[in-house]
């Protein structure tokens, strides 16, 4: 299976400024060497590459540390998000915001 990688470049970004720049840029084919799996169990569906982990679905609240008000259990959310390159860019129960739980949809 052949796909074309596509990607965002952003440039003339300013945190203060008004404007960003978007332009579309097309990579050379990809092979895909291993397909994306999904694993379910009773608390969580997972997508994984391989043997690394995508994401996980926790479709049942994960245990709330102890330190933390058990108000603050949540399921429905998405975490860990890890990036290609293994690094979990989500948390479930912050210290600083508890209520927060991963990627999330309020509905």
């Amino acid at each position: 299976m052949k796909l074309f990688s596509s990607y965002w470049l952003i440039s003339n970004f300013f945190f203060i400024g008004t404007y960003l720049t978007l332009s579309q840029a097309i990579a050379e084919p990809l092979t895909i060497v291993e397909p994306l799996t999904i694993v379910e169990t009773d608390a969580t569906l997972s997508v994984n590459h391989g043997a690394k982990v995508v994401l996980v679905y926790n479709k049942v609240s994960p245990p709330v540390p102890a330190v933390m008000d058990p108000i603050y259990h949540r399921s429905g959310f998405l975490h860990p998000v890890n990036t290609p390159n293994g690094k979990t860019i989500t948390q479930a129960f912050p210290a600083d915001h508890p209520h927060q739980h991963g990627l999330f949809f309020a509905w």
